[in-house]
């Protein structure tokens, strides 16, 4: 879904892409000190915002949000742009996914106190080469 967010009065916009509009209204007004509206929602998906971004660059005031004071309404301009672009996008290509390496965990361990509390607990990370080989290399106590 594409949606338009904005203050009332304002003619500067968010043109935005999300699943559900509404969830990211709240998102977007938490810490905003005005009421910020959801002002129109229409189905379309990542071509058509790139192509509304593209269109509306030169009003760009920061990431997705747009002055669209000179051209007057900024509902309606965005309303003629997605009209006057319907049927000539093209979906937008996928990306091929990559294999992410899951993200890297903290691990606090003090095995055996660290050598029977010989030295004090230390932090280390999971893929750290200090942590790799560590059983190998330290068996537990017994």
């Amino acid at each position: 879904m594409i949606y338009v967010i904005g203050v009332e009065g304002s003619q500067v916009v968010k043109i935005g892409l999300g699943g559900n509009p509404q969830e990211r209204l709240g998102q977007l007004q938490t810490g905003n000190p005005h009421e910020l509206l959801l002002l129109w929602v229409h189905e379309g998906g990542r071509a058509l915002e790139s192509h509304l971004h593209a269109t509306f660059l030169e009003y760009r005031v920061r990431g997705e949000w747009f002055d669209l004071s000179p051209l007057g309404d900024a509902t309606q301009a965005v309303k003629d742009a997605v009209r006057a672009a319907s049927g000539r996008l093209l979906p937008a290509p996928r990306r091929q996914r990559t294999a992410r390496r899951p993200a890297v965990q903290p691990v606090v361990e003090t095995r055996e106190a660290l050598f029977e509390g010989r030295f004090p607990a230390a932090v280390t990370f999971v893929d750290s080469p200090v942590f790799h080989g560590w059983d190998d290399r330290f068996p537990p106590a017994r």
